[in-house]
């Protein structure tokens, strides 16, 4: 916590002590020559100077040929950036695995519906045969009967 404090403190100390400065292009590290130019490093810096100062509304830095210079550095990817490319390519494995069981519920859910058609089918083939036998039993019913062919249907029936 202590720690922190003076972290903050500091800050704000070296912000309050800010002061124009006239800046001047560096050197270019070897692994952005190719990338970046002088011609557009310089392009970027006017743009970065036109905005800061049209948003401060004062002037804070020049460039010059004899100020403070601005070197571009190649810097090797830190610990926690590779930890965030693996975290990346991790997410990229699981969205495949995402898709592929995403077309498997697709196909499972068309096979399914073919499941529904058929039980659909034998309930409708069932329901008719059921109202087929029910028939037969009430034209049973309202015959004559006597007891023997009574008891003998009951048989057949059950």
């Amino acid at each position: 916590m202590i720690l922190k404090i003076l972290l903050l403190l500091i800050i704000s100390i070296t912000f309050s002590f800010a002061s124009f400065q006239e800046l001047k292009i560096g050197k270019i590290d070897e692994y952005y020559k190719d990338k970046l130019s002088y011609e557009q490093l310089k392009a970027i810096i006017d743009e970065i100077e036109q905005t800061l100062e049209s948003q401060l509304n004062m002037n804070i830095f020049d460039y010059s040929m004899n100020g403070k210079d601005i070197d571009i550095l190649f810097v090797p990817a830190s610990k926690l950036e590779k930890r965030i490319d693996r975290k990346i390519e991790k997410l990229a494995i699981k969205k495949e695995k995402l898709k592929v069981l995403q077309n498997s519920f697709l196909s499972k859910e068309d096979e399914l519906e073919g499941l529904k058609k058929a039980t659909n089918e034998q309930t409708k083939y069932l329901n008719e045969k059921i109202d087929e036998f029910n028939n037969y039993v009430k034209n049973f019913n309202k015959k004559k009967l006597s007891k023997e062919e009574y008891i003998k249907s009951q048989k057949f029936i059950a």
